[in-house]
C-alpha cells in the first residue's frame, strides 16, 4: 500500500484504512476514477505474489472483484472511516480499536505516525499511510482536542444505526444524503449505469 502511494501520490489520498485477516477496507479520495482499478489491482496483484511466494499458495487469493462505493464528504465520509475502524472490535479480535495496530485509527484518535520505510527507486523513504481526512480539523482546534473528540466519535457510534444510515446492508452504490444521492444516480443513468446493487437473495414476497 505504501509503495503504490508513492507512485500514485497525486490521484490516491488515503484516509481511512483497516487491514484484516482475510479483508482490507480503504477510504480514499481517488483525484481520477479510471486510475482506480490499477491501485486496486497493483495493491492485491503485488500481495498476491508476496503471499505466494512467503507461503507456498497457488492460484487466487482474493474472492471476486474489489467491491467499491462513492461517499459524500463531510459527516457521511467520517462515519464510514470510523466504522471501518471499528471492524477489528465488530469481528472479535480485539476490545477496543486502539488495539488494533492494522489501521488509522490510532492516527486520529493519538496523534500516532502510522506508515512503513519502503524503497521507492533504489531509496528508502518513509511513507505515511494515512493522508489526514481533510474534515478532521473541525473536530477541534487543538490535536488533543480532536483526538478526544474523536475517540468519543467512534466509542459513541452504533455499529447497527450506522449501516442502516449508510446503506452498508443494502450494498448501496452511492452514501450520501438524498440530493447527493439523486444527483450521483442522474449522472450514472446519463452514463447507463445501475447505481444501487440488488440485496443478495431472492426479492421478498408481497
Amino acid at each position: 500500500m505504501a509503495y503504490y502511494k508513492t507512485r500514485y501520490q497525486n490521484d490516491f489520498n488515503l484516509y481511512h484504512h483497516c487491514l484484516m485477516p482475510n479483508h482490507f477496507h480503504l477510504e480514499a479520495e481517488i483525484k481520477d476514477g479510471r486510475i482506480l482499478p490499477k491501485i486496486m489491482h497493483d495493491i492485491t496483484q503485488t500481495y498476491t505474489t508476496y503471499h505466494h511466494q512467503n507461503y507456498q499458495t497457488v492460484g487466487y487469493l482474493w474472492q471476486g472483484r474489489y467491491k467499491n462505493m462513492i461517499v459524500e464528504k463531510g459527516d457521511y465520509h467520517q462515519k464510514l472511516g470510523a466504522y471501518i475502524e471499528r471492524n477489528p472490535v465488530r469481528a472479535g479480535l480485539v476490545k477496543r480499536p486502539e488495539d488494533w495496530k492494522y489501521s488509522s485509527y490510532r492516527y486520529y484518535a493519538f496523534g500516532e505516525p502510522i506508515g512503513v520505510y519502503v524503497k521507492v527507486d533504489g531509496v528508502k523513504k518513509w511513507v505515511s499511510l494515512v493522508d489526514e481526512d481533510p474534515f478532521y480539523i473541525e473536530l477541534g482546534s487543538t490535536p488533543e482536542e480532536r483526538q478526544r473528540n474523536y475517540r468519543q466519535l467512534v466509542g459513541s457510534l452504533d455499529d447497527e444505526m450506522v449501516r442502516e444510515e449508510l446503506g452498508l446492508k443494502e450494498r448501496k452504490l452511492i452514501i450520501g444524503s438524498a440530493g447527493f444521492k439523486e444527483k450521483m444516480a442522474e449522472f450514472f443513468r446519463k452514463k447507463g449505469i445501475e447505481v444501487n446493487l440488488r440485496p443478495r437473495g431472492r426479492p421478498p414476497k408481497t
